[in-house]
């Protein structure tokens, strides 16, 4: 058997990306969001990883590409010159399986709840987004994710609030246009954006999933419906200022080309 060559690690990365939003989405719907309205995210982290698992060893209930991937939960990070406990730790790391080089994305996830000082300046500061930019999370290739833990307000206040901060930052953050694009990709998140990142002239741009989930007091278990059009992006007075940052598309992509330059096919 033969390692993979470049063409067949792409198309696994592109699978890859796909499959990690659907495990989040499936982890989420099986869990008690209220549950956790006020809970630290390593517990919130611990259990949407359970989930995860759970549902890849679901067997006949799960689709036949699960068997292809593992889930770690707050895995130590190779990195040179770190040994033992040194390491950095990320929260989320899905793995491809492959014979040969294994394609990973690494989530950083972060709780969002303005009663507790967990506001936007965490979730995109040096422990937040931070940790890929500045390369204290290696990549395996250019693109990572954030998770946001929604505890107080609602995911359209936050998806705002994170819009006009990278705005506000473009320089610090290496934010290329658009600041972020709206992907669908599975019914059951509707909060799923992409926002890419300059990095040196030989490097790719950063490419990094953002996902919204709600653990507040309106909770209860997640909701599969899908949204036809997400809220965050209606016309409408209030939410002039996201729209105008946003570059939206209101099904998920199945062609290369979106907004985001991804290949979103399952």
């Amino acid at each position: 058997m033969t390692s993979i060559g470049p063409d067949l690690f792409q198309a696994y990365v592109n699978r890859l990306r796909v499959h990690a939003h659907w495990l989040i989405a499936e982890g989420y719907a099986r869990m008690d969001n209220a549950a956790f309205a006020g809970e630290e995210e390593p517990a919130i982290t611990g259990e949407l990883v359970r989930e995860m698992r759970t549902y890849l060893e679901s067997g006949d209930r799960a689709p036949a590409w699960v068997c292809y991937y593992s889930i770690h939960d707050d895995p130590p990070l190779s990195v040179g010159g770190r040994l033992g406990k040194a390491r950095p730790r990320v929260d989320i790391e899905f793995e491809r399986m492959a014979h040969g080089p294994r394609p990973r994305l690494r989530f950083e996830a972060k709780r969002l709840d303005s009663t507790t000082g967990h506001t936007v300046s965490g979730y995109l500061g040096r422990d937040g987004l931070g940790c890929f930019l500045s390369g204290r999370y290696p990549m395996t290739h250019s693109e990572a994710g954030m998770l946001g833990y929604v505890q107080s307000e609602d995911e359209t206040i936050w998806m705002e609030r994170i819009a006009s901060a990278l705005s506000r930052d473009r320089e610090g953050l290496a934010v290329m246009d658009p600041l972020l694009s709206y992907q669908r990709v599975h019914p059951g998140l509707h909060y799923t954006y992409c926002s890419r990142h300059s990095r040196d002239k030989n490097e790719a741009p950063v490419v990094v999933h953002h996902v919204l989930l709600r653990f507040g007091a309106s909770g209860g278990r997640a909701s599969r419906e899908p949204s036809v059009v997400p809220p965050q992006i209606k016309s409408g007075r209030r939410h002039s200022n996201l729209h105008s940052h946003l570059r939206c598309s209101q099904t998920r992509p199945k062609l290369e080309g979106t907004a985001s330059g991804l290949t979103w096919n399952m």
